[in-house]
């Protein structure tokens, strides 16, 4: 999915017509067409809650996410998509998580009482939260995973403008891996020896070999209209130099293939359903594509 990318989500497109004619994904004119649509996981009947999803991760068959005060999963193979709660916290309100293995790992957000990193043993869930884990300077509640390892942001107080890249440390200190200044770092991800993000409109990247190194631009969201306005990137994530993600105020999920610089982004996805303004949180994870509805209690599924 690299030089010959929009070839692909043509075959793509076409191999899902021939096989299911009531395909879902068929797109609206200007679109083009995209990853394999699998299911709309809708939890809505199973949490009375009226709120959004803060932060979500996939681990062993299981999507874990943030809604409210708590955090909740959905077994993936049940085909029931019931919610079932794991930790509820109304004193730090969780705002972002990964899961490791059996191990679930949060952090509050950033006016919460504690912004350090919260542990909780999967296989021991009602002892509740087992550890706290004292991170580096003041939370930018962001974590990553990749490999078995965690990362976080942080900065020495809220109002400097440098940002931190840590790796997680059980038994020691934590390992300084990134830093940058005058960026808003959201959305990281760690993949392999590159540690991306999305800063306001731009995907921007580090190389993990040479920690001196400030970040470099990868691509821009153009701006519209003749004032060049940008929405900023609200979900993002990667793989194989394809990048899928959403903007603030738009109703759209997008493709942008870094090996055609030249090429604009396509629109995979629109959410046009009355009363829902887009799309917000990505992640890829097991050769799929979620993508968080920002209103409803739902996230779409793709393969890619």
């Amino acid at each position: 999915m690299k030089n010959h990318f929009l070839f692909i989500l043509c075959l793509l497109f076409l191999c899902t017509s021939c096989n299911d004619d009531d395909d879902p994904i068929t797109p609206a004119p200007g679109e083009t067409t995209g990853p394999q649509y699998i299911e709309n996981l809708d939890f809505s009947a199973s949490i009375n809650e009226t709120s959004e999803i803060q932060d979500f991760d996939v681990e062993n068959g299981f999507l874990y996410f943030i809604y409210d005060q708590a955090i909740y999963s959905i077994d993936l193979n049940s085909g029931t998509n019931t919610a079932e709660l794991v930790i509820e916290d109304s004193t730090d309100w969780p705002n972002t998580l990964k899961v490791i293995g059996s191990t679930l790992y949060y952090q509050g957000d950033s006016w919460a009482q504690s912004q350090d990193i919260k542990v909780v043993d999967l296989n021991n869930v009602s002892a509740g939260v087992q550890s706290t884990h004292s991170i580096v300077g003041i939370s930018r509640s962001q974590l990553s995973k990749d490999s078995g390892k965690l990362y976080y942001t942080s900065s020495i107080d809220a109002y400097s403008p440098i940002n931190n890249f840590y790796e997680f440390s059980q038994s020691s200190p934590d390992r300084l891996i990134a830093t940058d200044d005058f960026i808003h770092p959201a959305n990281m991800r760690v993949i392999d020896n590159y540690l991306y993000f999305s800063s306001k409109n731009e995907v921007r990247r580090f190389d993990l070999s040479s920690s001196t190194e400030e970040s470099v631009l990868l691509y821009t969201v153009p701006g519209t209209g003749d004032d060049n306005e940008y929405e900023d990137i609200i979900g993002f994530d990667i793989k194989d130099d394809v990048v899928y993600f959403t903007q603030l105020g738009d109703n759209k999920l997008y493709a942008k293939d870094l090996q055609q610089p030249d090429e604009a982004a396509v629109v995979l996805r629109s959410n046009n359903d009355e009363g829902v303004t887009g799309y917000g949180k990505i992640i890829v994870a097991d050769d799929k594509l979620y993508v968080k509805k920002i209103i409803e209690k739902q996230l779409e599924i793709f393969g890619i």
